[in-house]
């Protein structure tokens, strides 16, 4: 159970006072009944203890109030809020020592006000006085749920300044910026992450599966003695051929990224993903798509594949495809994120692990036990 001071009103807060508080002030994760007596939580730099409250998911919603006895504070405040274009600076200038690798500030600045990803992401931080403390974005998306096509978000490169870490900065962020999610209309969000996954399942996070392969071009290669040839393809607007492929690879699925025509846009334009190539078969007719790119020497990585789930020998023809690329590019082996159904060998990733989180009482993501081995997720779909 957690529980997140969110906004404060009415006189200053004191040590050792009791404050009483509206629930809009306090967020209880759980949706049942909980006895909240002796229950202790540092937000930032406050630490409240809650007296006697019953809260449920119906009247947590409801103008209700509980008693706070305030244990210690410190005099730091903080606000959180979309990102000024100034604010949004220094959280590129932020992140850089942990993203930005050996590529200096100035050339990692430059890369990131030129990402299609970074431009088409809305901009929250947490700001202690004016300082930029934390910081993420969220994408736009849409998800294929169940048949339905649902309205969703994507959260990607949360971020707290060393010097303000440990206070539960980034926590207090995601938790809002979540529940604006939700107040917009927003019904899943997916996040892809490079920590430990508990650390976003105390958020309300479901660890979703999150396997990696690598495999020799020649086991991808003898997976089918047919003939096939690949042409390199760009996607059109005017031009079905990649959107139907993806469509029909992904009717299996109860949850997927769904991709319309802005989506394929941003999608086909954004850099260090790959390129695409459909397959053609020996009679020289197209049996799918795969997107690949070199990721270091001797290795090729498959970001997407798309064909005709119905047809296995379409999927053979695919990783044979895959293999045959290889080759022409000198690499030995092939890495990727291969569907569940793939007879490619998996381990689970250690980055990059899909999580996600309904943002709607009324979306469930557990109901079906089956539900997590009827998605998936490409590595060119990762923010």
């Amino acid at each position: 159970m957690t529980l997140e001071l969110k906004r404060l009103s009415g006189p200053v807060l004191r040590e050792g006072r009791i404050h009483t508080l509206t629930i809009g002030a306090l967020y209880n994760r759980c949706n049942q009944a909980i006895d909240l007596t002796r229950h202790y939580e540092t937000v930032g730099s406050l630490t409240i203890k809650c007296g006697f409250c019953l809260l449920s998911s119906e009247r947590k919603r409801r103008a209700s109030q509980v008693s706070c006895l305030v244990a210690s504070m410190s005099s730091a405040t903080y606000d959180i809020h979309l990102a000024s274009s100034s604010e949004q600076h220094a959280a590129y200038v932020n992140v850089h020592e942990v993203w930005g690798g050996n590529v200096p500030l100035d050339d990692f600045l430059s890369h990131r006000y030129q990402s299609e990803t970074h431009n088409r992401a809305d901009w929250f931080v947490l700001t202690v006085g004016e300082k930029v403390v934390s910081s993420l974005g969220r994408q736009p998306l849409q998800f294929q749920f169940c048949g339905k096509i649902l309205k969703g978000c994507g959260i990607g490169s949360v971020h707290t300044h060393p010097d303000y870490r440990q206070k539960g900065y980034a926590a207090a962020l995601l938790r809002q910026v979540d529940q604006w999610s939700s107040e917009q209309g927003h019904q899943i969000s997916l996040l892809f992450s490079d920590i430990d996954p508990g650390y976003y399942a105390r958020l309300g996070y479901e660890r979703w599966p999150a396997d990696a392969s690598i495999c020799d071009r020649d086991m991808l290669r003898n997976l089918s003695d047919e003939a096939v040839r690949l042409e390199p393809v760009q996607y059109q607007a005017d031009d079905p051929l990649l959107p139907t492929f993806y469509q029909l690879w992904h009717r299996q699925d109860q949850l997927c990224i769904h991709r319309d025509t802005p989506y394929w846009n941003y999608s086909s334009n954004r850099k260090n993903v790959g390129s695409f190539f459909v397959v053609l078969d020996e009679r020289d007719d197209p049996v799918g798509y795969i997107r690949a790119r070199i990721k270091e020497e001797g290795c090729l990585q498959l970001t997407e594949f798309a064909t005709d789930p119905d047809q296995p020998q379409s999927q053979r023809s695919i990783y044979r495809a895959l293999g045959v690329l290889a080759a022409e590019w000198e690499c030995s082996v092939v890495e990727g994120w291969f569907p569940a159904s793939s007879r490619v060998p998996k381990k689970p990733r250690e980055q990059a692990i899909t999580m996600l989180r309904s943002l709607n009482q009324e979306v469930s993501l557990l109901d079906d036990p089956d539900l997590m081995q009827k998605s998936h997720f490409w590595m060119s779909d990762a923010f």
